[in-house]
């Protein structure tokens, strides 16, 4: 459920400057989480004025989050302004991103000194606006985007903040857009009498987190004589101890298996090399892609398995696996949406059928049952199931 409040301050109370609104909200229901949230609007009062006389309309952005994924697709970025019947309501609208260098040093040893004004790197649509009118005859004019986030223009780690330009006549919009399409000038500090400019809050892109890698233990093994663990390590993220992981289990195809056969045969149980398996291009999150993961692909075929869901368990197993090649891939997932993923190859080599004891069989797969973990049971049942001993 939603709910909104509104609170007026009265037009001529406030001085020219920059403040900060906060509202607070709290649940008084439930005394035992303290629920709280809080959300802050910046404003600025304003005594300047076009070149024509007219006043300028008061205009405030909704405050943005901290952060963002590269990987956004939408985020619908809100201005709301003011007008009266001494303050006509402008009709034309844009919206700008801008890369800002406010307190940024040139790291040691930059090729590049860090740019002395802000950067203009997209120019947006704004929506049409809606108005609503509240209390003393003041109408409420809301302009928003149209909602597609300018990803492929950001870059990870910089910082960002949205301008709204409000102007009487559209043409003063296309002539801004013309100037600011190469993105060479601080918007801020260029001089358009007839154009208002308002800025939200910065927001900087989070990093995707990267440089993980998967693991499997052991990495060679005859089949059933080895219960594989598999885990997740050494991904860099700003906030580590929030990631979730994931587990695919992908049998590799008959071409790789194909290439990879020669290279073990001779290779004794425990020895620390293994066969060097071919790099996989899979998707795992997209179900209509042409590589998703349960589709089979060049270096998989079907028949994969999700090990383990969305955990903060960055581990899996202990798992019994029949003979075969497989590609065994560690998704990670950010506070913000971002994945990524890493892959290794396993090899399980298959039994000689006069080394074949009911140890060989039954043991690791009472480890899995033992664990109690629905996942590693399903998945170990089904590997079991394809084994040429299991009758």
């Amino acid at each position: 459920a939603t709910t909104e409040r509104e609170w007026l301050v009265p037009g001529g109370i406030l001085p020219v400057g920059d403040y900060r609104f906060t509202v607070i909200v709290r649940n008084v229901f439930d005394t035992v989480n303290d629920l709280e949230g809080e959300r802050t609007v910046s404003v600025e009062v304003s005594d300047q004025r076009p070149a024509d006389g007219a006043t300028a309309p008061p205009i405030s952005i909704r405050q943005l989050n901290d952060r963002y994924s590269k990987v956004l697709r939408n985020l619908v970025v809100t201005a709301t302004i003011m007008s009266s019947g001494d303050c006509a309501a402008p009709t034309n609208f844009a919206w700008m991103v801008v890369n800002t260098y406010e307190a940024q040093q040139a790291p040691n040893g930059a090729l590049l000194p860090v740019p002395a004004g802000d950067v203009v790197v997209s120019v947006l649509d704004a929506t049409a606006p809606e108005e609503k009118v509240v209390e003393g005859g003041i109408t409420q004019m809301f302009v928003s985007t149209t909602g597609a986030f300018p990803s492929a223009d950001l870059r990870q780690g910089q910082r960002y903040f949205y301008i709204l330009l409000v102007a009487e006549n559209p043409q003063d919009i296309e002539n801004i857009r013309a100037e600011l399409s190469d993105g060479t000038i601080d918007p801020m500090a260029a001089d358009y009498p007839s154009v208002f400019l308002a800025r939200s809050t910065i927001f900087t892109v989070d990093f995707i987190p990267s440089a993980g890698e998967v693991l499997a233990t052991p990495a060679v093994a005859a089949e059933f004589s080895a219960a594989f663990t598999f885990s997740q390590a050494k991904w860099i993220d700003e906030t580590p101890a929030q990631l979730l992981y994931r587990f695919f289990l992908l049998p590799a195809s008959d071409s790789v298996v194909a290439l990879l056969e020669p290279e073990v045969v001779n290779f004794p149980i425990g020895s620390v090399t293994f066969a060097q398996f071919p790099d996989i291009s899979v998707n795992l999150n997209d179900p209509a892609a042409a590589n998703y993961w349960t589709k089979g692909g060049t270096q998989w075929k079907t028949g994969g398995q999700l090990l383990q869901d969305w955990s903060t368990s960055n581990s899996f197993g202990k798992m019994a696996l029949p003979a075969g090649f497989y590609y065994v891939v560690g998704q990670v997932q950010d506070r913000h949406g971002a994945t990524a993923w890493a892959v290794t190859g396993i090899s399980v080599r298959e039994l000689d059928g006069t080394a074949v004891t009911a140890d060989n069989l039954i043991g690791p797969i009472q480890d899995t049952l033992a664990s109690s973990d629905t996942n590693l049971v399903v998945s170990a049942v089904t590997s079991t199931a394809g084994s040429s001993y299991v009758a």
